[in-house]
């Protein structure tokens, strides 16, 4: 049973006061601070410090302002995991300007009741966190690092068929020559399964969210590339006409299933029980082993968070990535994945998650420095908190001007007109749809990129509707088509954005009021959004689903 959340947040915060060179002075201070664990059967922690005199870059020939290895929270800090610890830095530069520092952090391991193994450590001593910052002469400079914890859970997953078969702890990859899926011959068929199930902890506001890109599969031939939505239309099997499915193709089959785990994490208030808040979503993709190719990978990312939280982990984070790189057939093309457990492998022979590059179901960390996070894809924050799938209503309030190329594989956003303005916005999306708000665009859409979807919310072809004389141009003023293709090439719809007259792409903001505006133009996807201008007009506007 699952007693401990698999994630933590571990804040590490850092102040720095400095002086001329790296000796003594007023103000000539750094000092270090780790916030406490607080996570059940974690007694202590231990980190190494080390201050460079350059940047980042300038780190293979820096001079060492100072360094200290085995800080513990027992000598340093509460005895729990928070410590904390001073030294210089150096601002010493020939012209007198502010000299850059950097700041580089090693997590060497967590004292617990629970097993060493249990834990992925942040910033390892191969992979160090690092942060630059200018030390001024005799000015406190402020550096902190935001470290989030992965953990493996004390929880496994059933693939059911038959009976309950293969326990591995919080994700995996596996083969299964003999198969999960029925193919169009209603044979089982190989299946590979890919399982993820996350937590942000039983306390965490707004519960669990898992981030998660679709899975794909790269030979070293043509044969067997494929990517797979692992984004559900439904339940279960995703393609329902079997009967038309050759089960000689790459991918003759997508299962997908997700859910809540209802194990308890203790109890809590009264001896109430505590929810786990554990999500899981797990796929099962029956391929075509005859044709698959040689050296084939499959290859996605994930995450959790808690909340709400979008489709972007937090910048200037070190944060927890499972990243999948499987090998599923060998020179010969046969099927040869085997189990895949998360972090699998040998530290001393280097193999598996150890390897360079990682090869399995591993877990790596963003890096701190860098100011914008990972995005993904798709999210889920399990039963209740699903995202809607579309059915079949139009989303546009003028049917027709629902443009080509912006609407989701889900069916559940859609980009309307073209020449809306901030006194109707809100007249651009039919009953049963809303202008999007900000989260809600970002748990749906993937950022920066086409979405996917090959049909329109009613079901029409969108490869039809990129043609000439098919989009209603310029609602909600009138019905005038526009007369060449909407589509940059409707042939490759797949790489196109759309070519209509509109200023931008719009959406509200979290309060459901402010108007935002997408970093994309009228040709280029919208990755951010940023407040409207009270003069701006001619824009479409995103709609989303009830």
């Amino acid at each position: 049973m699952l007693r401990h959340p698999s994630v933590l947040v571990l804040v590490a915060a850092l102040s720095a006061g400095c002086a001329g060179g790296a000796g003594s002075g007023p103000g000539q201070r750094l000092q270090v601070s780790v916030a406490p664990l607080t996570l059940t059967g974690v007694t202590g922690a231990t980190y190494d410090l080390t201050v460079y005199n350059s940047d980042i870059a300038g780190l293979p020939a820096a001079d060492i302002v100072w360094s200290a290895t085995g800080i513990t929270s027992g000598q340093y800090g509460d005895g729990k995991g928070a410590i904390t610890y001073i030294g210089p830095c150096d601002a010493s530069t020939p012209a007198g300007a502010p000299n850059i520092n950097t700041v580089a952090l090693v997590t060497t391991g967590f004292t617990s009741t629970d097993p060493a193994d249990t834990f992925q450590l942040p910033c390892p001593a191969n992979r160090p966190c690092r942060l630059e910052r200018a030390c001024e002469e005799n000015a406190d400079v402020s550096v902190v690092f935001n470290l989030t914890v992965m953990r493996n859970a004390k929880q496994g997953f059933f693939d059911i068929a038959v009976n309950f078969e293969d326990l591995f702890c919080s994700a995996k990859v596996d083969c299964r020559p003999t198969g999960l899926l029925y193919d169009a011959d209603q044979t089982r068929e190989a299946t590979v399964v890919y399982a993820l199930a996350c937590t942000a902890g039983p306390g965490a506001a707004g519960g669990s969210t898992l981030l998660f890109d679709d899975l794909t599969l790269s030979c070293d031939n043509a044969a067997g590339n494929a990517t797979v939505s692992t984004q559900p239309t439904r339940d279960g099997n995703q393609m329902t006409a079997l009967d038309a499915q050759n089960p000689e193709t790459t991918v003759f089959q997508v299962g997908i299933y997700q859910g809540a785990e209802l194990l308890p994490c203790g109890v809590g208030a009264g001896d109430a029980p505590v929810s786990c808040q554990k999500i899981y979503s797990n796929t099962a993709v029956g391929i075509g082993a005859a044709v698959l190719g040689t050296r084939c990978t499959l290859t996605t990312r994930a995450t959790a968070a808690a909340g709400s939280a979008g489709l972007t982990t937090p910048g200037y984070a070190s944060y927890p990535i499972i990243e999948v790189s499987v090998p599923i057939t060998d020179a010969s093309g046969a099927l040869s994945c085997g189990a895949n457990p998360l972090n699998a492998g040998d530290a001393q022979a280097g193999t598996g998650c150890f390897a360079t590059p990682p090869t399995g179901v591993c877990t790596g960390y963003t890096d701190p420095s860098t100011p914008t996070g990972e995005t993904f894809a798709h999210s889920y924050k399990g039963p209740g908190g699903t995202v809607p799938v579309g059915d079949g209503s139009s989303a546009c309030a003028y049917p027709e001007s629902e443009h080509p190329n912006y609407t989701t594989p889900s069916r559940n956003v859609a980009l309307c007109g073209a020449t809306y303005d901030s006194t109707n916005i809100e007249e651009a999306c039919a009953a049963g749809w809303h202008v999007c708000t900000l989260p809600e665009w970002q748990a749906r859409y993937p950022a920066g990129q086409y979405p996917g979807g090959t049909v329109s919310t009613s079901g029409a072809d969108q490869l039809v509707r990129c043609q000439a004389d098919q989009w209603e141009a310029n609602r909600p003023y009138d019905n005038a088509l526009w007369e060449e293709s909407v589509c940059v090439d409707d042939v490759g719809v797949e790489d196109a954005a759309y070519l209509p007259w509109n200023n931008t792409k719009n959406l509200f903001a979290a309060d459901g009021a402010t108007i935002l505006t997408g970093s994309g133009n009228c040709c280029s996807w919208d990755v951010t959004f940023t407040p409207t201008p009270p003069t701006e007009e001619g824009f479409a506007v995103y709609c989303c689903i009830d």
